[in-house]
């Protein structure tokens, strides 16, 4: 059930932007075994900060509600969640038919993109730039943008 519901919402949020790019568990099993991993229950992507704006305007033109540091509690909103106490956003937290979808928005510097996330603890990805240029992915006949193969031995090792 939870495969359909992730399949559901990739083709969607691929559709809504080009600017998404599949990440995390589901990018690793689509790589490694042509299928999500058993018993995922979230999609994550990345995006650039200098595509908020636009991606934003989208979720909006789109019937969905912006609301910062806060719990979503329905399925039309988006929280954007800051990194402490400051207005630089990290993360854009929604969800669509149950499933969790986690964008994290990277901030390019000279030749590395970083991205801060925040689980048990703070954490800072560092990935050179050419590690996140968009490269694509078939999965059940539709075609999903993903970063370079090299992402996942900087995320997960060999």
């Amino acid at each position: 059930m939870f495969k359909d519901k992730l399949e559901q919402n990739l083709k969607y949020i691929a559709k809504l932007s080009d600017k998404l790019v599949l990440t995390g568990g589901a990018y690793l099993g689509l790589r490694r075994d042509g299928e999500f991993i058993k018993d995922d229950n979230d999609l994550d992507f990345i995006v650039n900060f200098k595509d908020l704006p636009e991606l934003l305007q989208l979720f909006k033109d789109n019937d969905y509600q912006i609301i910062a540091n806060e719990k979503i509690t329905e399925e039309n909103q988006i929280e954007i969640r800051c990194v402490d106490n400051s207005n630089l956003p990290r993360t854009l937290k929604l969800k669509r038919n149950g499933i969790g979808i986690d964008i994290v928005i990277g901030y390019t510097i000279a030749n590395h993109t970083y991205f801060i996330t925040h689980g048990y603890k703070w954490r800072v990805h560092k990935y050179p730039n050419y590690v996140l240029i968009p490269t694509e992915i078939e999965y059940k006949g539709n075609t999903y943008k993903v970063p370079q193969e090299d992402y996942l031995k900087f995320e997960y090792g060999n």
